[in-house]
């Protein structure tokens, strides 16, 4: 289960997104609308985000933590990457 804060600290967020490498190029207003466009979820350890060959309709940033990666394929079955 998702738990989902109602508040958007945009500053805070800004910030943070700004010291990512893949937002740091972006200019303060091209990060705030991605920001006002998000929402800032938690997970809890055993959930499932999302699995292989679902529609890629959201990205997703981990700010604290991390996740486990598996794929299936035909020809190496079941791997983590």
């Amino acid at each position: 289960e998702a738990y989902k804060l109602t508040l958007k600290p945009v500053e805070i967020l800004d910030q943070i997104f700004k010291n990512l490498k893949f937002f740091k190029w972006f200019d303060k207003d091209v990060r705030k609308k991605v920001i006002e466009n998000s929402e800032l979820v938690w997970f809890d350890a055993s959930h499932v985000v999302f699995k292989q060959d679902d529609p890629g309709d959201f990205m997703y940033i981990i700010l604290m933590g991390h996740v486990e990666v598996r794929v299936n394929s035909p020809e190496t079955g079941r791997r983590d990457i």
